[in-house]
């Protein structure tokens, strides 16, 4: 299970960098990704241990982030129809 959170967080570490420089079409692709990943509790194999309740809650927590995010930028005008290319007219 280590793996998928690894995983998960460089999905949604990637995400953030692409979301805070405004690229929301990148972002979009990465929390979506985090997303298919975080199908149910990441850490039920280790429940045992003592620090999964901790992590298990960060991670929940952070995972409503990504699905707000993913909300957000599927919303914005940028993933709905963004042009290839825009042309630049000189003034």
């Amino acid at each position: 299970m280590i793996v998928d959170v690894n995983r998960y967080i460089t999905h949604t570490n990637d995400g953030d960098e692409q979301y805070d420089r405004g690229e929301l079409r990148s972002a979009h692709g990465r929390y979506r990704a985090a997303a298919s990943i975080y199908q149910s509790d990441l850490l039920i194999a280790d429940a045992r241990e003592p620090w999964v309740a901790t992590v298990g809650e960060v991670l929940r927590q952070r995972h409503i982030v990504v699905l707000e995010r993913i909300a957000e930028s599927a919303a914005a005008p940028t993933i709905r129809s963004e042009p290839a290319a825009q042309a630049v007219i000189p003034a």
